[in-house]
């Protein structure tokens, strides 16, 4: 589908640049939803959740903060998805080190 995208000249859509970091999320290739978002021309919100989004997806709560953190010193302003993801982001490290601690 990517390969697709780039032969037919919608490489730089958001659109489609959103899709396809949400379909190698779902995928999970945070890799590949990363080169996404590092080529697309901006980066405005919608791409950023949807890759910080993806982290989430992937178990990968951490990095998903530091893309969040990220965002705030681009001065990309957070909406309610935004928050939301947040929340969960802090959820799941919250739950990993619960689980850690009853470990020991």
């Amino acid at each position: 589908i990517h390969s697709h995208v780039i032969k037919t000249g919608f490489k730089a859509d958001i659109v489609v640049g959103v899709g396809l970091i949400d379909m190698y999320s779902k995928c999970c290739c945070l890799e590949g939803a990363r080169k996404v978002f590092d080529s697309l021309p901006e980066h405005d919100l919608i791409p950023w959740n949807a890759l910080v989004g993806g982290c989430l997806q992937n178990r990968n709560a951490k990095e998903g903060l530091s893309l969040t953190f990220c965002m705030w010193k681009e001065g990309i302003n957070w909406n309610q998805t935004t928050l939301f993801t947040l929340l969960n982001a802090a959820s799941s490290l919250l739950d990993d080190l619960s689980a850690n601690r009853s470990m020991h």
